[in-house]
């Protein structure tokens, strides 16, 4: 589910979408915005800077409640989304009409959330809206610290990622919390159980 630029990328992204035998029946053609992009700059150390262009087609997925609903219908397995994409009211609105009407259906569709936070583009509040839809949640360690900070102040979780993950899992009905450690491997919470690789 996306919006793509009438352009060179956006004519890319489709014959990859083709050749790898996805679905492109939810990916929008947007003729005024160019298709996203991100610039990516390395230092001397290996850290990466992005640079996530605004304006972009991205920026206007624009899904009614008709899309929404055929959408729901088709009873995915997984739906994911993350808070980049939630920069723009038009997006956003989209964004939570589907997980609105993905909730409401009676199936197994679950909602895999990736919070990616990158700043400016999020807040308390974007976070918060993530949550209450999520039942698998994925974010690295710098992330859950920025978590532990924003809804959990008063707990001091920050270093201790066994407490941050039974807190949030109880607090937001979560089946599953991932967080990514980069060369430290990760810590997997879910259903009590806490596992360390």
């Amino acid at each position: 589910v996306s919006t793509i630029g009438d352009d060179d990328r956006g004519e890319r992204i489709r014959r990859e979408i083709e050749r790898h035998g996805l679905c492109g029946t939810y990916v929008q053609t947007d003729p005024v915005h160019p298709t996203g992009y991100v610039t990516v700059m390395t230092d001397a150390e290996g850290q990466s800077f992005y640079t996530i262009h605004e304006q972009v087609a991205f920026d206007y997925i624009d899904v009614g409640e008709k899309t929404a609903s055929k959408l729901a219908d088709e009873d995915f397995d997984v739906f994911c989304f993350g808070t980049v994409e939630q920069r723009s009211s038009t997006t956003r609105r989209s964004l939570f009409r589907i997980l609105e009407t993905i909730q409401k259906r009676d199936h197994s569709t679950a909602v895999f959330c990736d919070l990616n936070l990158r700043q400016p583009y999020f807040s308390h509040e974007v976070i918060q809206d993530s949550l209450k839809y999520c039942d698998i949640l994925k974010l690295n360690e710098e992330e859950a610290a920025v978590i532990s900070d924003l809804i959990f102040p008063e707990l001091n979780l920050a270093n201790n990622c066994r407490n941050f993950c039974v807190c949030v899992s109880e607090t937001y009905g979560l089946e599953l919390v991932v967080i990514t450690r980069g060369s430290d491997g990760c810590v997997v919470f879910g259903k009590n159980v806490f596992f360390e690789q």
